[in-house]
């Protein structure tokens, strides 16, 4: 997705990003000067950090995800299409971390510990904006569900197996809230329980870096069974970052066991904070195995849900000067059945009235019969797919299925038989009335 401001095109996954990166940092200034830490310095740091986090992030996804890039490594670049790993981000930044600490000269004072802490009074915040990103995007959402908050995922971003599936665990907020409570939870421990002379002591233990990094790896290491794409350890039964956030979770422990954090009240508000996760935990989990029903990646269960959509309406219409009487489909299961299965089409034509304003990607997923797509934006027909091919057989494999898109933002699809654009005179330009 894309917007315009002040004559500039901005890709805004990418100015997402970049806001929540500014919020943090001025989180991280805001409680480094408490330290006396200067702001040219935090900045400074930050420069590197971000550069180191960027980077690895992406290299991250690529390595986790390197079957997406077989063939087309361009993609590699193509950055503002999503794919950026917060963990492989993690892991860039604290290299970046150690080494702004060691051989910045700016500020000889300030040391390791110091850093890793104050980069927690900024990166949950954050990751927890951040994540809009994904939603913008449409990704990082989970298995299929029926859950009440479930998530509507257009056709053409759903993973392949699982395109008879209309709504997913919105992943991507589960990972806001978790990240979300943190922010809140520290600041406010920060800021109201403990003294100003006490706020100044606790940064630099470690303490906090040391926590957010046991509590996020068990969150995400939990979060992760919702995913859809997790590239899994042959015989392991677990994905590459889960294995990565188990070993995480390992050296914390043994770092915090070294330290001999923790001690008094800060056990009780670890306490509080892992209990609060728990909560969160056992919810998604619930959540995940009430919508499992509705997770089989086949495209049986396309047709699972026949006896549960509405009777089909009707509307005459006229297109240009052809007038037409078609069926409507309008409701997330009628539009990702289309005419799937159908023998033939039972009417002039299926039209389509898509949830929203951007260009849609149909594919010719079980289909007995050629097509014509007529794409309709704003009662105008701005673009005609003629003679759109059925799969060769009936077991095409689902990546050498037909696809097709307009390329441009349309509101309605209007599917009829192959030929019938040129046999009706439908041209680009012509008007739809009711």
């Amino acid at each position: 997705m894309e917007i315009n401001l002040f004559g500039i095109t901005l890709h805004l996954y990418g100015f997402i990003l970049g806001l929540s990166a500014v919020v943090g940092l001025l989180l991280v200034e805001k409680r480094a000067k408490e330290q006396n830490i200067s702001s040219r310095y935090v900045w400074t740091v930050a420069a590197w950090v971000l550069a180191g986090g960027l980077v690895a992030a992406r290299l991250w996804h690529v390595i986790t995800d390197f079957d997406l890039y077989i063939g087309q490594g361009w993609q590699v670049l193509a950055v503002w299409d999503g794919g950026m790993s917060i963990i492989g981000g993690i892991l860039g930044g604290l290299i970046a971390l150690v080494f702004a600490g060691k051989w910045l000269n700016t500020c000889r004072d300030v040391n390791l510990w110091q850093l890793a802490d104050l980069a927690i009074f900024g990166l949950p915040a954050a990751q927890c904006l951040g994540r809009l990103g994904n939603y913008v995007n449409h990704e990082l959402f989970g298995l299929p569900t029926a859950l009440p908050w479930k998530l509507f995922i257009p056709l053409e971003y759903r993973p392949i197996g699982y395109e008879a599936e209309a709504y997913y665990h919105p992943l991507f907020a589960y990972e806001m809230v978790l990240t979300g409570l943190f922010a809140v939870g520290l600041w406010w421990y920060d800021q109201q329980v403990l003294g100003k002379e006490e706020r100044r002591d606790q940064v630099g233990k470690g303490n906090y870096f040391l926590v957010y990094l046991a509590y996020y790896s068990i969150g995400r290491f939990f979060l992760d069974f919702l995913r859809t794409d997790r590239a899994v350890v042959s015989g392991a039964g677990l994905g590459i970052n889960q294995i990565f956030l188990l070993v995480a979770l390992i050296v914390v422990l043994l770092a915090a066991v070294r330290r001999k954090m923790l001690p008094g009240k800060r056990v009780a508000a670890a306490m509080v904070a892992a209990a609060g996760l728990g909560v969160l935990l056992v919810g998604v989990i619930i959540g995940a195995l009430a919508g499992q029903q509705s997770a089989a990646p086949n495209s049986a269960s396309k047709f699972s849900q026949k006896n549960t959509l509405s009777a089909p309406e009707f509307r005459n219409i006229q297109l240009g000067d052809a007038l037409l009487h078609v069926e409507i489909a309008q409701t997330p299961e009628q539009i990702t059945r289309g005419l799937s299965g159908r023998p033939n089409i039972g009417s002039d034509g299926l039209l389509f009235i898509l949830p929203g304003r951007e260009a849609p990607f149909f594919w010719m997923k079980d289909m007995q019969f050629n097509l014509d797509m007529v794409w309709i934006d704003q009662n105008q027909v701005v673009g005609i797919s003629k003679n759109v091919p059925k799969p060769p057989s009936a077991d095409t494999p689902d990546p050498e299925v037909p696809r097709v898109s307009p390329g441009r933002p349309a509101e309605m699809v209007l599917e009829i038989a192959a030929g019938d654009a040129d046999r009706l005179g439908i041209e680009i330009g012509d008007r739809l009335s009711w």
